[in-house]
């Protein structure tokens, strides 16, 4: 790999696993006592039916999760900040188990899983890390700026974003390409078609280009942080307004059809704050974030639009993946990951 003069050299082995801790039990769900142990040390967790709230019981200090990427219901990845550096979690066997980096690395703010063999993470300083064969690596980077996406489209093409920056991966390298000044995350439908948002910014690749595309509404004032797409023809970004220029603003969320971007209703309301989306199939989808100390949870359907759920979770989350319409996960600030199984996030 480059510069690398050990075979060994910024490869990632794993550590002490994260057990879970107190879920939240649902109406009509038994709770059950689950009994687990880290070494020698035996510890015991109250389940609900619905999954649970796991929590890193040997880590010296917290981390918080940005992105979480799934690629079936035994497996996974989530990435973020542990102790001022970037920390990488697997999802295998039931439970999640923090993975070092050897040598160390910034804060990692993306993660996307082709498949259990393969996959990216991105963050600050131009991180750039590739798991392959078993081993999650790092590649080399064209650029110091911070990355806030990434999205694959195949092992040999893929986009990665940040304010100011653009990369392109194809031919077995990542190479800058002129920027869209704002953009934080991106979503790729194919290699010939994708999306990216930011700050007042909705950008369309096609036809081998990124170009700026205004909508029928203003943009001003409204910080988009995720897009997600159900296919070429539809999709989802939900935002947040700059309360400087609209006070008391409430989120917004945006759908994509007829070829054409529009404002759609949802519930909330100028002290909620959307952080994270995901579609688990084009007829049902989650968007994410806090009230205060609250968790805000969204759910989308087909005939209902977005409608708020009721959730005693008290968690900023950052990211959401989702297995299937029955199964997903979603993590956040501090210590934690949350499933979603049975119907309910807990």
């Amino acid at each position: 790999m480059p510069g690398s003069d050990s075979p060994y050299d910024d490869q990632i082995t794993p550590l002490p696993v994260w057990h879970p801790m107190v879920g939240v039990a649902t109406p009509g769900v038994l709770a059950r006592l689950a009994l687990f142990c880290c070494g020698m040390i035996p510890l015991v967790a109250l389940l609900s039916g619905c999954g649970g709230t796991y929590a890193c019981t040997t880590c010296q200090s917290h981390p918080s999760l940005a992105s979480v990427s799934m690629v079936s219901a035994d497996e996974g990845w989530a990435v973020g900040i542990q102790a001022g550096g970037g920390i990488l979690v697997h999802y295998q066997g039931g439970q999640w188990s923090p993975v070092p980096i050897t040598g160390g690395a910034a804060q990692l703010s993306s993660i996307d899983m082709l498949s259990a063999s393969e996959g990216w993470s991105v963050g600050q300083q131009g991180t750039i890390l590739h798991y392959r064969d078993g081993l999650w690596s790092k590649d080399t980077s064209p650029t110091s700026g911070d990355l806030r996406s990434v999205s694959m489209v195949s092992p040999t093409e893929g986009w990665a974003v940040g304010p100011g920056v653009m990369l392109h991966y194809t031919n077995g390298g990542w190479t800058r390409v002129q920027p869209i000044p704002s953009l934080v995350s991106v979503t790729m439908d194919s290699a010939s078609d994708g999306w990216a948002v930011g700050n007042e910014a909705i950008a369309h690749y096609h036809n081998g280009a990124w170009t700026t595309v205004t909508p029928s509404f203003p943009l001003t004032g409204i910080m988009l942080i995720s897009v997600v797409m159900a296919s070429p023809s539809e999709g989802w970004a939900i935002g947040n307004t700059d309360h400087t220029t609209y006070v008391g603003g409430p989120p917004v969320i945006l759908h994509y059809h007829d070829g054409q971007w529009q404002l759609a209703a949802n519930p909330l309301t100028g002290e909620d704050t959307l952080t994270a989306i995901a579609l688990a199939s084009p007829e049902e989808g989650w968007a994410m974030g806090v009230d205060g100390e609250s968790s805000v949870i969204l759910h989308y359907t087909r005939q209902n639009g977005w409608v708020r759920v009721t959730t005693p979770l008290k968690i900023a989350f950052h990211g959401v993946s989702m297995v299937s319409p029955t199964e997903g996960w979603a993590v956040g600030d501090g210590n934690n990951f949350v499933q979603y199984e049975n119907g309910a996030w807990c």
